[in-house]
This record gives structure tokens, C-alpha cells and sequence, in this order.
């Protein structure tokens, strides 16, 4: 990836990343960067409106783009190596597989669990009504 990054980045009119760390470990390629700088990932329009109460949630949900493949090795991950261990504490914890492109063998693992919830991918509406049903959720960012 860095030896593509070291290609494609100075041929852009601008490069935007999501967090200071990438925008470092960038600078310290010693491209000829035109312009760097950092995007926020989401800004809530109406934060005083947000209501969390962590008693009245549960479950666990996994988002992201399923044909990136780190994403599908995080989510085998989490489901192979940590899901039985937090199984073993709390069995009826339900996870959630949410984003575009499940891969054949996500859904074949899932079979295998009556915990795993396959969402695939969700509107913003149903994204929504997700995230205030969930205690906690992971996103990879790599």
C-alpha cells in the first residue's frame, strides 16, 4: 500500500484522511504533497438531542465495507477469537454484520451461530435504529 500511496499522492490536487496519525505517518513519507489536511468522520447535527443509556442496550455491531478484505479478516476475527469468550460470560449477546458486500463465507460462518444477525447493508434510517438499539460497536479503520 505505502509504495502505491508513495505513487498516486503527489499527482493529487488535495489528499484528506480521516485522523492526524495518517496525516503524520504521510509527512513522514516526504511526499510533494500539494495539500494534506483531515476530514471529521460524522458530526452529529443536534448532539444535545442523543440519548445513550447503556442499561437499556444490547448487543454488538460490526459495520464496514465487506469487500475490503481487512474488513472481512476483522469481522472472522471477532467472531472466531473474541464472540466465544464474550459468549461464555453473556450466551444471549447477539452480534451484528452490517455493510455492503457480505462475502458468501461470512454468511456460511454465520450459519453456524444463532448469534450472528447478517444486516448486509442498511439504509441510514435502519442504520440509525440499529445504533440506538446497540451497546457497542466496532468499525475497523486501518
Amino acid at each position: 500500500m505505502e509504495k502505491l500511496e508513495k505513487e498516486i499522492l503527489p499527482q493529487m490536487d488535495s489528499v484528506l484522511y480521516f485522523s492526524d496519525v495518517e496525516i503524520q505517518k504521510i509527512k513522514e513519507m516526504k511526499l510533494k504533497i500539494k495539500d494534506i489536511d483531515t476530514v471529521p468522520l460524522y458530526v452529529f447535527d443536534n448532539p444535545s438531542g442523543i440519548k445513550y443509556n447503556a442499561e437499556k442496550r444490547h448487543d454488538i455491531m460490526f459495520i464496514g465495507g465487506y469487500n475490503h478484505a481487512p474488513n472481512q479478516d476483522a469481522a472472522k476475527w471477532l467472531i472466531n477469537e473474541i464472540m466465544p469468550r464474550v459468549w461464555n460470560k453473556k450466551p444471549d449477546i447477539k452480534i451484528h454484520l452490517v455493510g455492503s458486500n457480505m462475502p458468501q463465507d461470512l454468511y456460511d460462518m454465520a450459519s453456524q451461530y444463532k448469534n450472528i444477525i447478517i444486516d448486509g447493508f442498511l439504509s441510514d434510517e435502519e442504520l440509525n435504529e440499529l445504533y440506538k438499539k446497540i451497546k457497542i460497536s466496532f468499525i475497523p479503520l486501518n
